[in-house]
């Protein structure tokens, strides 16, 4: 086997390995960027779960040791060097990923006067019944004035309150924000042109939300 097959194997071993790591980490709520944390993890110190999922953990624990074990095989066929910017990769994965666009998120909103009031993790749901899921993760946030400004204008719009915005990962491990455009609710619940203001309003108010989180820092 030539260098080069050598190394196209090691470098998408690794990063199929720090996919996975990222997700798994984002369902446990374990802070990898931490060195402490991620001491605790290797110690198997299943305290550092936030969201308690045993199963997650316990495939998280394993694959960050499969990565250990697989950028020594890349130290060994590679170097140290390009082994130890594949080794970056996975610091640099879990810091624009899907974690980084919720924190990004969560300041925008508190930014506009607004808190996040429910999040729903659909891949932690899914592991749970050991199916594998992409981040999925859907993030309800909103304020009482503004929301009751809406429903007295529009009173099924409560169906959508509160807002809601979802942050995914696509197979490529790109992070993605999704959300219905509050202008076309109003429509669809047939608002009166008198209040389209509100609507409007604050849509650009998500419009920008969304912007933020979506975008590396």
């Amino acid at each position: 086997m030539d260098g080069g097959v050598a190394t196209t194997w090691s470098v998408s071993n690794l990063n199929a390995i720090d996919r996975e790591i990222v997700r798994l980490a984002t369902i446990c709520g374990v802070r990898l960027l931490d060195a402490e944390v991620l001491d605790r993890l290797l110690r198997n110190d299943a305290s550092v779960c936030a969201t308690g999922n045993a199963y997650a953990f316990k495939k998280l624990r394993g694959m960050v040791m499969l990565y250990y074990h697989a950028r020594m095989q890349a130290v060994h066929r590679l170097g140290d060097a390009p082994a130890t910017i594949l080794a970056q990769s996975l610091m640099e994965r879990l810091c624009t990923l899907r974690e980084c666009s919720i924190a990004r998120f969560e300041t925008a909103i508190r930014a506009n006067g607004m808190s996040v009031v429910g999040r729903v993790d659909h891949a932690d749901g899914a592991l749970e019944i050991t199916v594998s899921l992409d981040a999925t993760t859907l993030m309800m946030f909103g304020n009482h004035a503004r929301q009751v400004a809406l429903v007295k204008a529009l009173r099924l719009i409560a169906l959508e309150l509160p807002f809601k915005v979802l942050i995914w990962q696509d197979a490529t491990g790109s992070t993605c924000v999704s959300y219905t455009d509050l202008r076309w609710l109003a429509t669809r619940y047939g608002a009166q042109r008198d209040d389209a203001y509100l609507f409007t309003d604050m849509a650009v108010m998500i419009d920008g939300i969304a912007r933020k989180a979506a975008s590396p820092p």
